[in-house]
């Protein structure tokens, strides 16, 4: 099994933190209300690339993702964030019909990065990245949290 990376929010921040903590994973699936799963056989330095590239299509200047990610859970085999909304609202305004061309640069970079590997978009990236977009606006739209996790 991979590595899991994912953007969510929920119904209960409080429910999610918990749920987490405790490896409850049918409370915490119940709970989730959007994701965006990047599952993609990335590295998680790479989502740091897909925000500085957002910058291009939302004409806003580029904000470092990490810098935006409060640590809520630190665990061998899993990590919990609450992502600040500067951020949200930052990618949350890169419009939807360009979420194919900010996936297409995104990996145009990752590919400059890593010359070695042969990255090459596809459709599920291409989903992650609309589906983050949503949520973002979702997240704007009713005053609720996003949540970045990983687990092995």
């Amino acid at each position: 099994m991979g590595l899991t990376l994912s953007f969510i929010t929920a119904s209960s921040s409080a429910i999610i933190l918990e749920a987490f903590k405790d490896d409850d994973y049918d409370l915490f699936d119940d709970n989730i209300i959007k994701e965006a799963d990047f599952s993609l056989h990335l590295k998680p330095r790479d989502l740091q690339i897909l925000s500085l590239c957002a910058s291009e299509f939302n004409a806003k200047k580029p904000m470092n993702l990490r810098k935006q990610m409060t640590l809520l859970l630190d665990d061998e085999e899993k990590g919990l964030f609450e992502i600040e909304s500067k951020w949200v609202s930052y990618f949350g305004t890169v419009p939807l019909e360009q979420s194919k061309n900010l996936c297409g640069r995104w990996f145009e970079v990752m590919n400059r990065k890593y010359p070695k590997e042969k990255i090459e978009i596809t459709e599920e990236a291409i989903e992650a990245v609309k589906n983050l977009i949503l949520i973002c606006q979702f997240c704007i739209n009713n005053k609720t949290d996003l949540f970045h996790y990983w687990t092995l």
